[in-house]
């Protein structure tokens, strides 16, 4: 049982963000942490509003990194699709293997696997346009 927190308590619930990054815990998981903390503070020794705010605001810093990564992970496969949709119709080489081996084929379509843009032949594969060895006009 927790008996008292103090102003050391704000460094660790400061680590414990920094921790809540790395592991994936959501802001849900954090209210409840602060939650506690403000419960079982010491009333003789509260935490600094000061301290409060900063944590806070690291939070609110926390939340605006991880929407930006969202944003560039979304950007970066709207990328992908308008990259393997502009290979349509255009002759291809790709890797098909450890061996050397190759596939070679027109782009038909792009479709969608495991939400990772792929490339559909004219001869029924289905390739990753990062194993892709060359590219020219039909």
């Amino acid at each position: 049982m927790i008996s008292s927190v103090n102003n050391t308590s704000v460094e660790g619930a400061v680590n414990s963000l920094e921790a809540m990054q790395k592991s994936g815990m959501d802001k849900d998981a954090f209210f409840k942490l602060l939650v506690t903390e403000l419960t079982y503070q010491n009333p003789m020794d509260p935490v600094d509003n000061k301290d409060f705010i900063a944590q806070l605001a690291q939070f609110s810093s926390l939340e605006e990194m991880q929407a930006m990564g969202r944003g560039f992970s979304d950007l970066a496969r709207a990328s992908q699709w308008s990259y393997t949709s502009g290979l349509i119709g255009k002759w291809v080489s790709a890797a098909a293997g450890d061996d050397g081996a190759e596939i070679q084929g027109v782009v038909q379509a792009a479709v969608m696997q495991d939400g990772i843009p792929m490339l559909a032949l004219d001869n029924g594969a289905i390739i990753n346009p990062d194993t892709l060895l060359a590219v020219k006009e039909n």
